[in-house]
């Protein structure tokens, strides 16, 4: 998923964590965007800076905050196993966007696969006296995290060559039977004793670099 990093200054020496187990959630009881919020914890509350490492906001998109392997300022007592979550909104008093709850689930499930160490995703409230996030924050839903899609597997043949991106153009179309543009990528190739070999997608399926030439 897109992270969104507007570059964020801390003043002093950010401490780095030294185990990453779980994740914390949170709501920020209010609107605002990630650097109001960064504001607001330098100046309202003498911080380094943001205390959450990532924030939600209602629209879906996500910000990278403080930096992911720090110790954040976002649940007293715990914040040196911890990865913290913001959501843009005040979860006491009204409900979730779909985009939002999407991105958060997208979000823990994109933690998960980086820390395998981590082995629960809580609420601010289990660790702390208060009502963060909120009575109406979809908890279960976004801890459940989603299964992300994986990269389309190429056919057998071509599964262990290596993947590139250079534009092509079919040297003789009679080839391969394609009508188009005549203009591919190549997704897979792989060179043997100074020869490359690989395949090219069409619509029309699979074709040679031999009936190929760059653009």
């Amino acid at each position: 998923m897109d992270i969104l990093d507007v570059g964020l200054k801390f003043s002093g020496t950010l401490s780095k964590r030294s185990k990453t187990d779980e994740i914390v959630l949170h709501h920020a009881a209010g609107n605002g965007s990630v650097e109001s919020i960064h504001n607001w914890h330098i100046n309202g509350n003498g911080w380094a800076g943001i205390g959450y490492h990532f924030y939600v906001r209602k629209d879906g998109k996500v910000y990278r905050g403080r930096p992911i392997d720090t110790v954040g300022a976002h649940a007293y007592g715990e914040n040196g196993h911890t990865i913290g979550i913001c959501f843009e909104g005040n979860f006491e008093s009204e409900t979730m966007s779909d985009a939002q709850k999407q991105a958060g689930a997208e979000l823990v499930s994109m933690l998960r696969k980086e820390y395998p160490s981590i082995v629960k995703v809580s609420g601010h409230r289990e660790h702390n006296s208060t009502a963060c996030p909120g009575k109406n924050f979809p908890f279960e839903y976004i801890a459940a995290g989603v299964k992300l899609s994986e990269p389309e597997e190429a056919p057998e043949e071509t599964r262990n060559l290596y993947r590139v991106s250079n534009e092509l153009i079919v040297a003789d179309p009679a080839k391969v039977k394609y009508t188009g543009d005549g203009v591919f990528t190549i997704v897979e190739e792989k060179t043997v004793n100074g020869v490359v070999y690989g395949r090219l997608k069409s619509g029309a399926g699979w074709i040679s670099l031999a009936d190929a030439k760059k653009v």
